[in-house]
């Protein structure tokens, strides 16, 4: 609904999939319609955030998922043992994973401990999934000037359900992505 709205809303202005031409009234022009379309996908990001922040905070589940617990454990014990070349669980060196990431997590568990750690590592990885959307929108901005294709690219890419799930639980994928979309950036 919201691309929608947005792409009839961005057509009725009379915007282009390039340029508005030459000109100092159109170059005005320009910076306010980006100026708009900017303020558009960060309000989108804005209200991503908040309604899944909603959802983690008033309805927080366990760390169901074996990687959940296993990187906030393996990232406490690097910390309490000041152990930090690669992740520790149990006491033993666990080399299945680069150590940042549980290192990371480990980190926002002992900065916010008073609030509980399935909220606050999921909070961090939902906030992870805001700047790589950002990134995704400058990908797609920088490859095809159309700032219409790059908030659609943001909002589909949102909404896609593996996305979704993985902007909710502690995992590796989303420091991946922000590795790769950033080299590219």
């Amino acid at each position: 609904v919201f691309t929608c709205y947005f792409i009839v809303k961005v057509r009725s202005f009379g915007i282009k999939n390039t340029a508005l031409g030459s000109g100092h009234k159109n170059v005005k022009l320009a910076g306010f319609y980006v100026f708009r379309l900017l303020k558009n996908v960060f309000l989108f990001l804005l209200i991503y955030f908040f309604l899944v922040s909603y959802k983690l905070i008033w309805y927080p589940t366990p760390f169901y998922d074996w990687d959940e617990s296993l990187y906030i454990q393996s990232g406490k014990e690097m910390i309490q043992n000041n152990y930090y070349l690669f992740p520790v669980w149990q006491g033993v060196p666990w080399l299945d994973k680069p150590p940042l990431v549980p290192l990371v997590y480990g980190a926002i568990e002992k900065f916010f401990y008073f609030i509980p750690p399935e909220i606050s590592t999921r909070m961090f990885t939902l906030l992870i999934s805001i700047v790589l959307l950002s990134f995704v929108y400058a990908l797609y901005n920088k490859l095809f000037k159309d700032q219409v294709l790059s908030t659609l690219a943001v909002v589909t890419t949102a909404f896609t359900p593996i996305f979704l799930q993985r902007a909710q639980v502690v995992n590796l994928d989303l420091f991946l992505l922000l590795g790769w979309l950033g080299y590219i950036l």
